[in-house]
Formats: C-alpha cells, structure tokens, sequence
C-alpha cells in the first residue's frame, strides 16, 4: 500500500484514520445539517463532495488496518515478464520514423528553412 509519498504503511495507516475523524468530526455534521436546513445545489455538491471523500477514506482506512500484519508486495511483481519485449523495439522504431522523415519533402523543407 505504501506508495513513493508515503514510504511507510504505518504512516499511511495512520494518515488514513487521521483524515477519516477529521472528516467525520468536522465536516460531516455542517454538511448534513446545510443539507437538511437549506438544500441549495450548492450544499448538496458540497454533501456529495464530503460524502465521496468519506467513503473513499473509509475505504482506504479499512484495506490499510486490514493488511497491516501482511508482507507488502513489491510494485514490479506481475504476469509481465520484461524479456517478451525486445529492447530494441522502441530504437527500430525510431530508425523508421526517422527514415520516412528523411524520404519525405518535408525535411527538404526543414533542411533549406536552417540553410
């Protein structure tokens, strides 16, 4: 779960919990209670707002207490192997490109414009 901003899981842990009370506890009751007293459109983006970011951090909150005693996985794991595709793809490529510039009046045109 760590990422590059966050090197520790303990941090993010944390951080998740943190941001989940502080969005129940001091946002949640305004938005709730503007939503009930005066339903404008605006309060009900700003409850549809606070609602998605609660969820989202519910979320986050969970899965982060949930994994805390697995062994996290290391990013470059996956079905992909590097050695099905050649190094030399992306160069033959760019030999090709480069080629069919050079044939075209284009780089004629490139060429006389810095002459």
């Amino acid at each position: 779960m760590a990422e590059w901003w966050n090197p520790s899981r303990r941090v993010e842990r944390w951080w998740q919990t943190i941001t989940l009370a502080w969005l129940l506890v001091f946002f949640g009751p305004s938005a709730i209670d503007k939503v009930i007293t005066e339903p404008t459109a605006w309060n009900w983006v700003w409850f549809a707002i606070w609602l998605f970011a609660t969820v989202g951090f519910g979320f986050g909150t969970v899965q982060a207490w949930r994994t805390r005693n697995n062994p996290q996985p290391a990013w470059w794991d996956g079905t992909t192997s590097p050695p099905k595709y050649p190094p030399t793809t992306s160069a033959m490529l760019s030999r090709r490109l480069t080629t069919a510039f050079r044939q075209s009046r284009h780089y004629a045109n490139y060429i006389r414009a810095w002459a």
